[in-house]
């Protein structure tokens, strides 16, 4: 088989996702939250319904984001009084992050945005196509961790 250059296939696609994202979330918020605040915030929601509580740990970890980069975003967020920062009972270095009123009352549009934009990216798939797209990014992601 030729080689198909799938690293760069996937940069590719991953950059027309980011834009497309980007245009929508700062259309719709006037730049007052960026794109990986918009995603902290449906992140953060989603935990609480389960009773979840997130660190900053946490979004590092699931966002494969850096230390430095969660930071600048969640510092961001709190000046704009869209998250607060409570300490644990049980260790004083921890903070759990909270969202306020403020965010929670942007939420739905948040949600609402991300999920018109998952019906755009996967309209024309199969139940079982996205299945397997899953699987092989699954396998690509462990070959580069």
């Amino acid at each position: 088989m030729e080689n198909l250059k799938l690293g760069l296939e996937i940069g590719r696609l991953q950059n027309i996702i980011a834009r497309k994202v980007d245009i929508v979330l700062s259309t719709a918020f006037d730049g007052q939250l960026s794109t990986t605040q918009c995603l902290i915030i449906d992140y953060i929601m989603h935990s609480d319904k389960k009773n979840i509580t997130v660190y900053q740990k946490n979004i590092e970890k699931d966002f494969k984001l850096t230390r430095s980069a969660v930071s600048l975003s969640l510092n961001n967020m709190e000046k704009k009084g869209f998250i607060v920062r409570e300490g644990v009972e049980k260790d004083g270095r921890l903070k759990k992050i909270v969202l306020t009123d403020k965010a929670k009352s942007l939420h739905k549009e948040i949600n609402s945005l991300l999920s018109d934009l998952e019906n755009k990216v996967s309209k024309d798939l199969t139940d079982n196509e996205i299945t397997i797209f899953l699987d092989i990014i699954s396998k690509i992601k462990h070959n580069i961790e």
